[in-house]
C-alpha cells in the first residue's frame, strides 16, 4: 500500500543540460565533447583563482615598491587607473611651446653645423686652387731594402685603387687622370676630387 502512495507523490524533476544554440543541429542534449570543454574551462578558471588566493595568502606584508606610492585604490582595494585623463589647456600650451623651442634649437644647431662644413669646404677649395694643376705628380724614391739586404716592411701601407683592363695595349696606354676625370696633382686625394671642366 505504501508503495502506491510513493508512486503517487510528485517526484523530483530529472534535469538534463540542454545543447548549446550553436550546436542545436546535433540534438537536444549536451554531448560529451561539449561537457569536456565546459569542465576544462571551469577547472582552468578555478585553478587560476586558487593560485591567486595562494599568492595573496603568502604575500610578504613588508614588501614595498615605489610604484605603490603613486597607485590609488578604491574602498574595495581595486586599483584605479587614470587612463584617458584630459590635460589642462594651459599644460597643453606649455608642452607645445616646449616642443616648438626644442625644434627651433635643433634647427639652429644644424644650421651652425652646415655653416662650419661650408667654411671648411671653402678652405679646402682655396688650398686646392693654390696647387698647380699642370704640374706632374712628384714620385718619391722608396727604399725596398735596408743596408743589410733585408726587405723593409711598411707598417702604414698606402691604400691602392685597383683598376682592371682587358689587354696589355690598354694597360700601356692607361692614363689615371683621364680615367678619373681629374687633374694629375689631385689623384692622391681620396675625397672631393675636382673634375676637369
Amino acid at each position: 500500500m505504501s508503495s502506491a502512495f510513493d508512486k503517487a507523490n510528485p517526484r523530483r524533476d530529472h534535469k538534463e543540460r540542454s545543447q548549446l544554440v550553436s550546436r542545436k543541429k546535433y540534438g537536444l542534449l549536451e554531448k560529451h565533447k561539449d561537457y569536456v570543454l565546459r569542465a576544462r574551462n571551469y577547472h582552468a578558471k578555478k585553478q587560476h583563482l586558487d593560485h591567486l588566493k595562494e599568492k595573496a595568502r603568502s604575500k610578504n606584508q613588508d614588501e614595498f615598491y615605489f610604484a605603490m606610492e603613486k597607485n590609488q585604490t578604491n574602498d574595495k582595494g581595486v586599483h584605479i587607473t587614470s587612463r584617458n585623463s584630459v590635460l589642462d589647456p594651459e599644460l597643453v600650451q606649455l608642452l607645445k611651446s616646449q616642443d616648438a623651442n626644442y625644434i627651433q634649437t635643433q634647427i639652429t644647431i644644424n644650421k651652425n653645423k652646415i655653416d662650419r662644413l661650408k667654411q671648411s669646404l671653402a678652405v679646402n677649395t682655396q688650398i686646392d686652387s693654390s696647387v698647380n694643376l699642370n704640374a706632374e705628380p712628384v714620385k718619391k724614391k722608396q727604399k725596398t731594402r735596408t743596408r743589410s739586404g733585408k726587405p723593409i716592411i711598411d707598417l702604414n701601407p698606402t691604400p691602392k685603387h685597383s683598376i682592371f683592363v682587358d689587354s696589355d695595349v690598354k694597360f700601356a696606354s692607361f692614363d689615371p687622370s683621364e680615367h678619373f676625370d681629374t687633374p694629375a696633382p689631385l689623384l692622391a686625394r681620396k675625397y672631393n676630387r675636382v673634375k676637369n671642366e
